[in-house]
């Protein structure tokens, strides 16, 4: 209905809202990013409903950084983990995973060169494992990707498995398009990149879940931005507001 009866629907909504929250008190607090001064300033603060971007030039390691979260939110801390790769291979990112499970080069695991050793180790590792780490690839030549495909994955992840992932994490961002259908053009990136973000928030806040998404900047002049004094932080910037904490 278009318009709702407030005193028609109470009861209702009491009960949701009930239940909800019981869901919401047994779940896992997500408090950490596994990087000493990032965990320092979050400061033991629950990151589920929040949306964390980390921004940076090609090839700095920013997928890197986004599959070292994953791996240690799944198999340090027990939580259940969807990374939705939007650039590279399905098999890229699984290699990668799984290279950094025992501690090897990316190179190696793909040439197939583990040893029976690593392998044993490796089944002795995984009993301890208490979290759970799901990859979906997308396609390079497919249809573009938009914000509605990432919600539709989280719900079908909960069709699944029975609940919402706990962290999910979107490599790259600047590969989404938004919600909205709309036809954005190239004057209208940076109104593009802001409304992919909100979707993404909304994300996590409907989901109760921490979104971690990568982002691919263009710097031409790298001195120039590794001089603090020339760099905005999320507070300078009008349209961070509601979108951080």
């Amino acid at each position: 209905d278009e318009f709702v009866d407030v005193a028609g629907t109470f009861e209702n909504r009491a009960r949701d809202n009930k239940k909800r929250r019981e869901i919401t008190s047994n779940q896992r607090a997500v408090t950490r990013f596994y990087i000493d001064e990032l965990d320092n300033r979050n400061n033991g603060r629950n990151l589920r409903g929040q949306l964390t971007v980390f921004l940076a030039m090609s090839g700095v390691g920013k997928s890197h950084l986004a599959r070292y979260i994953g791996k240690c939110a799944a198999y340090d801390d027990g939580l259940d983990v969807l990374h939705l790769q939007l650039e590279g291979s399905e098999a890229e990112v699984l290699d990668a995973y799984s290279a950094s499970l025992v501690g090897m080069q990316t190179y190696e695991y793909e040439c197939g060169r583990v040893n029976e050793h690593t392998i044993e180790s490796f089944r002795k590792q995984m009993v301890q494992y208490a979290g759970t780490l799901k990859v979906k690839a997308y396609p390079a030549f497919g249809k573009e990707i938009s914000t509605i495909d990432v919600r539709n994955d989280a719900e079908n992840y909960k069709k699944k498995y029975g609940h919402y992932p706990s962290v999910l994490i979107v490599d790259s961002l600047d590969l989404l398009t938004d919600a909205s259908g709309r036809v954005w053009g190239p004057k209208d990136i940076r109104h593009k990149r802001i409304a992919v973000a909100q979707d993404l928030k909304k994300i996590a806040q409907d989901l109760n879940c921490w979104v971690l998404a990568t982002y691919q900047a263009t710097i031409e002049d790298t001195e120039w931005v590794n001089n603090e004094k020339n760099v905005l932080n999320g507070y300078n910037l009008s349209e961070a507001k509601g979108m951080q904490r």
